[in-house]
């Protein structure tokens, strides 16, 4: 109460305040883990900042497999807005069992309606011989994505490894090959 009424950043608007703390919250890295325990910090100092700061959807839109644990990745989701969630998994291309039982995609799959951006890494550092790569393979992706959805999703981006350029892969109409 003390500090309320000596004003300063309290006497502020909402909108105001919360582009001064998404600022304090970059200025603590670019890099996501950064910008997220920065907004962490700062939305401990009293109610009305965590209030602000959870709405930053800025702060909480990349959620990376590589880096993520399940429910980190589910409480960035939740503070998305909208189509604001940047989601990216790694090393799911070529093994979609695998994929389907992950901790993380079901975390993820909690807030599909915040999916604006999906990117997928395929095989990063794996040794796959896409000259086996069967059809079958891209109706299991289908069987598993068919039922989801994503109003707010705008991008989809799938980074093939190199090998998968210089085989039957590249050479196939359903995959999109840019240099």
């Amino acid at each position: 109460k003390a500090i309320q009424s000596r004003g300063g950043l309290f006497l502020l608007p909402d909108e105001v305040l919360a582009s001064i703390l998404e600022f304090a919250a970059w200025g603590s890295g670019l890099s996501n883990p950064a910008r997220a325990k920065g907004g962490m910090v700062l939305s401990h100092v009293c109610r009305r900042f965590r209030e602000l700061i959870t709405r930053c959807s800025s702060l909480w839109k990349d959620i990376f497999s590589a880096t993520m644990k399940p429910d980190m990745a589910s409480t960035f989701l939740s503070r998305c807005r909208g189509g604001d969630g940047e989601v990216s998994l790694v090393n799911c291309l070529f093994e979609p069992e695998k994929c389907a039982n992950s901790a993380f995609i079901q975390a993820v799959l909690e807030h599909t309606e915040n999916w604006g951006k999906f990117t997928l890494y395929g095989a990063v550092g794996a040794k796959i011989d896409f000259r086996e790569f069967e059809d079958c393979q891209l109706q299991d992706y289908y069987d598993l994505s068919k039922d989801l959805d994503l109003p707010n999703l705008t991008h989809i981006t799938i980074h093939y490894p190199r090998p998968a350029m210089r085989c039957k892969v590249r050479d196939d109409p359903r995959f999109h090959h840019v240099r």
